[in-house]
C-alpha cells in the first residue's frame, strides 16, 4: 500500500498471482468438460451403431440423424461453454416445413450452434469431411461436402440437397463460402438461392454475432491454437437473430434473389441486433 498526497494506492496484483488464484477454477472447468466429453463419446458410438442398423434394414435414417445431430450439437456447445441466444422470429426454428437456412460465417462453432437450435443438414467445404474424427462423424450424420469450382460435384450436391428438401428436411448453408470477423459480410454465392428457387422453398436468413473479438477463425490462422483459446474461455456467447423467411419474386433471377437476401442480412448485421 502506498500513500501519495493523502491518497491510498494499493499495488496491482501481480499477473502470476492472478493466474495462481484462477488456476483451480480453470482446472475444475476443464475436468468437468473432459468428463462430459468422455460420456459423449460412448453415446456417439451407440448412436452410430443404431444408424448403421437402420441403414442395413433399408429404413429412412434421416429423421433419426437429425434428432441425434441436435442432441450432439447441444452437448458439444455445453462442453465448449458456448451459449446460444436466439432472437427475432424464434418460432421458425421449430417449423417442420423445409427451407434453405443461410447464415453469415464467423467460426467453426457456427454450424454446431445453429444445429443445436434447429434440425437441418449442412453443406460444407470438402476439407471439413477430411478433418480427423469430426469430418467422418459429420458425413455419417448427413453433411453434404462440396468441392468449390467443380461443376460435376455441384450437380451431385444439388441432387442430394433436393432429396433432403423433398423429404421435408431443411438444409443449412453459409453463402459467403468463408469466414469473416463478423463486422460485415463477404459477397454471397448464389448456389443456395438457386436451390431454393428450383425446389420452391423459402430462404430463412440468420445473422450471427459473438460476444468477443477472439471468436472469429479467419485467414491462415492455425486451428489448434485458436481452438485451445476457445476452450479455455469460461463462456462464449453467440447471438442468433432469425429473420423472416424470404422467397424469390416473380421473374427474379437467383443472383438478384441472392443480392436481396445479402442486403437484408447486412442491414441487420450493421444494426447490431437492435431495432
Amino acid at each position: 500500500m502506498f500513500v501519495e498526497q493523502g491518497i491510498v494506492r494499493h499495488p496491482e496484483k501481480p499477473a502470476l498471482l492472478q493466474r495462481v488464484v484462477a488456476a483451480p477454477r480453470v482446472v475444475g472447468r476443464t475436468t468437468r468438460r473432459w468428463s462430459h466429453a468422455a460420456g459423449l463419446t460412448a453415446n456417439i458410438s451407440a448412436a452410430l451403431r443404431r444408424l448403421h442398423l437402420l441403414e442395413r434394414g433399408g429404413a429412412d435414417a434421416n429423421t433419426e440423424r437429425l434428432m441425434f445431430q441436435r442432441w450432439l450439437a447441444n452437448n458439444v456447445c455445453a462442453i465448449h461453454g458456448v451459449e446460444v441466444q436466439a432472437s427475432g422470429c424464434v418460432h421458425l426454428l421449430d417449423e417442420r416445413s423445409p427451407s434453405i437456412v443461410v447464415a453469415n460465417h464467423i467460426s467453426y462453432l457456427d454450424p454446431v450452434a445453429i444445429l443445436s437450435r434447429l434440425p437441418a443438414f449442412s453443406i460444407a467445404k470438402r476439407e471439413v469431411a477430411r478433418w480427423p474424427f469430426v469430418g467422418g462423424l459429420a458425413t455419417r450424420l448427413g453433411m453434404v461436402p462440396y468441392a468449390r469450382g467443380d461443376a460435376c460435384d455441384g450437380a451431385r450436391v444439388l441432387r442430394r440437397c433436393e432429396a433432403y428438401l423433398d423429404e421435408g428436411h431443411s438444409v443449412l448453408a453459409f453463402p459467403e463460402g468463408t469466414t469473416t470477423r463478423g463486422r460485415t459480410l463477404a459477397r454471397f454465392h448464389r448456389g443456395a438461392f438457386y436451390l431454393a428457387q428450383r425446389c420452391g422453398v423459402p430462404v430463412l436468413p440468420i445473422v450471427l454475432r459473438y460476444d468477443c473479438d477472439e471468436a472469429p477463425w479467419v485467414g491462415d490462422e492455425a486451428f489448434v491454437p485458436h481452438y485451445v483459446r476457445t476452450t479455455a474461455r469460461p463462456t462464449t456467447r453467440m447471438s442468433m437473430e432469425v429473420l423472416g423467411p424470404m422467397r424469390p419474386r416473380s421473374g427474379e433471377s437467383s443472383q438478384d434473389f441472392c443480392a436481396r437476401v445479402e442486403a437484408q442480412m447486412h442491414e441487420r448485421l450493421m444494426s447490431d441486433g437492435h431495432g
